[in-house]
């Protein structure tokens, strides 16, 4: 798959999100990854973030990426 068809595809899914799971995704791109994974880091208790992670868990639900790829992560 080409990777402007990849981008139509992706588009098509981001458009499927309703306003709420937009939001939390831009919202996880940016602090809220930080403060949910001290949260995590530390023992504490996630149901400030309850909604969230909802939210995250459906916006994820709904999408894939249509291409093939590898990850790393680089643990310090």
């Amino acid at each position: 798959m080409g990777a402007e068809k990849a981008k139509e595809e992706m588009t098509e899914q981001l458009n499927s999100l309703t306003d709420e799971e937009k939001y939390v995704v831009t919202c996880w791109t940016g602090a809220l990854a930080h403060k949910v994974n001290h949260v995590i880091d530390h023992n504490l208790s996630l149901e400030k973030y309850s909604q969230d992670m909802k939210l995250l868990d459906s916006a994820i639900s709904k999408g894939c990426i249509p291409i093939e790829l590898t990850l790393r992560f680089n643990a310090v």
